[in-house]
């Protein structure tokens, strides 16, 4: 059973992925701080199926994650804190917890691996993660960026 590891798990977008990995047969490890406010019914039942963990951590201590396992199938880092509401009342707040956040992911990785970016961090198939678009046969074409007119 591949094993992925969802941070900002109770989130909206981290709740629908969670929601399709583990219909597809994946266990879950789920870590949020629940800042939102709330663990609604839609949360409770995600939670209550097997092989599905709630954790709940604030990650911008840098021991938030200690306590996990280091080897996971996938890894999808989706916690923040969000909104333009919370960006014009408080933007340094914003800044310096995703900021920390993703730090403290990142050093997490560092003492068992090595290296300083996760392998797990790609597509559980092992795959290179695709672009589409215009930015995607630019970059397969080594094609200059257009510059902006002022």
């Amino acid at each position: 059973m591949p094993r992925a590891l969802i941070l900002g798990g109770a989130g909206f977008i981290g709740y629908q992925l969670a929601a399709r990995l583990s219909s597809e047969g994946y266990a879950l490890t789920l870590v949020d701080d629940l800042s939102r406010g709330r663990q609604d019914k839609e949360l409770e039942a995600l939670c209550a199926r097997p092989g599905v963990t709630m954790v709940r951590a604030d990650l911008t201590r840098p021991d938030a994650l200690a306590e996990l396992p280091r080897q996971w199938d996938g890894v999808y880092m989706l916690a923040a804190v969000v909104g333009v509401r919370n960006v014009e009342t408080d933007p340094a707040r914003v800044v310096r917890t995703n900021t920390l956040a993703l730090m403290h992911l990142l050093d997490w990785f560092v003492p068992e691996s090595g290296r300083p970016v996760p392998q797990c961090l790609r597509p559980p198939d092992g795959r290179r993660p695709r672009h589409s678009g215009a930015i995607a046969s630019r970059a397969s074409a080594r094609e200059p960026l257009p510059r902006l007119r002022r």
